[in-house]
């Protein structure tokens, strides 16, 4: 037997009985969930990687205690589903992810750079593709706020 340093076991069975709520009541409607629906039109990545973010930037900052414990279980669950997103996705290739350290940080969102996803002060993320189209966008972005802050009336 493991000995667990972490209280994996305890949190491993804590987590499966969150994910086994969400297949009851609001979370499901005639035994599908929109999450599902979500996928199956191609948007499981953005959708998935989305909340992760979403939810990982709210922690402790909503509620009580309970509450950034349950963004906790969000984060995993939507994690969890992302990993099946991504499998799915790749069905012929390996599973095992690969993980590049770049300054520090992992540069690992399912194959693509951090830098392809950016977030609001809100929470919600967004999927910007090639970094080349980001670098345009922030182009765009100075400009328009430079511009705003000089009080031309012009923007772009």
């Amino acid at each position: 037997m493991i000995d667990y340093k972490f209280n994996e076991k305890n949190l491993i069975k804590e987590f499966q009985q969150y994910v086994d709520t969400t297949y009851d009541g609001h979370y499901s409607k005639d035994k599908f969930q929109a999450t599902e629906f979500i996928i199956d039109g191609g948007h499981g990545t953005g959708f998935c990687i989305g909340n992760v973010l979403k939810y990982a930037q709210r922690y402790g900052k909503k509620g009580k205690n309970a509450d950034a414990r349950k963004d906790l279980m969000k984060v995993l669950h939507y994690a969890l589903i992302q990993l099946f997103v991504h499998d799915k996705e790749n069905e012929d290739n390996s599973n095992v992810a690969d993980v590049s350290m770049t300054s520090g940080s992992v540069s690992m969102i399912l194959g693509k750079p951090v830098e392809y996803f950016s977030t609001s002060l809100a929470g919600d993320a967004s999927y910007f593709g090639e970094p080349q189209k980001v670098k345009e966008m922030e182009n765009q972005m100075d400009l328009f706020f430079t511009s705003s802050d000089m009080g031309l009336d012009k923007t772009i």
